[in-house]
């Protein structure tokens, strides 16, 4: 969560990101998202400029400055505090101490919704495709290990057969 709250030149992060779309807004056009799905279903295709509208405003060439801005407001309203926990005590123990009180678990989920909400948000943009949650789906039966008999039973013989 740290990392993506940074803006450093040499970062990857949503922030980074956001900035970079503040600068140049038409990294999330209108013409971009409709071509997103150009070839799918008519459905889909007619879905594309009010789904636009709804998001960045009715008629908008590409998403607004003012909407960014909110966004970037938003991440760092979030990560404030646990970015100053992490930097003092996580990452590095600094024998300053905290300057601000120790996130609580409320705080760190809040946070993480916050990050989860502005990926899903951009996801949509970009790809043309939704989220309902970035938690990972384990797509796998992952008991299954635990259902075959991975030591056989002693022998009459006394010899431990594995």
């Amino acid at each position: 969560m740290r990392r993506q709250a940074k803006r450093d030149d040499d970062s990857i992060s949503l922030k980074r990101f956001l900035s970079e779309v503040q600068k140049y807004p038409n990294l999330v056009s209108r013409a971009h998202y409709i071509s997103v799905s150009a070839n799918s279903e008519a459905w889909l295709c007619e879905c594309g400029e009010p789904d636009f509208d709804e998001m960045a405003g009715k008629g908008a060439p590409c998403i607004p400055s003012a909407l960014v801005e909110s966004h970037l407001d938003e991440l760092e309203t979030a990560v404030a505090g646990i970015e100053h926990y992490v930097d003092r005590r996580v990452a590095h123990y600094d024998n300053r101490g905290l300057a601000k009180p120790t996130p609580t678990l409320g705080e760190l989920t809040a946070a993480l919704r916050t990050l989860e909400k502005l990926v899903m948000f951009y996801w949509l943009f970009l790809k043309g495709a939704s989220m309902t949650s970035m938690l990972s789906t384990i797509q796998r039966d992952w008991q299954a290990i635990f259902r075959f008999e991975w030591m056989l039973e002693h022998r009459g013989d006394n010899a431990e057969v594995f």
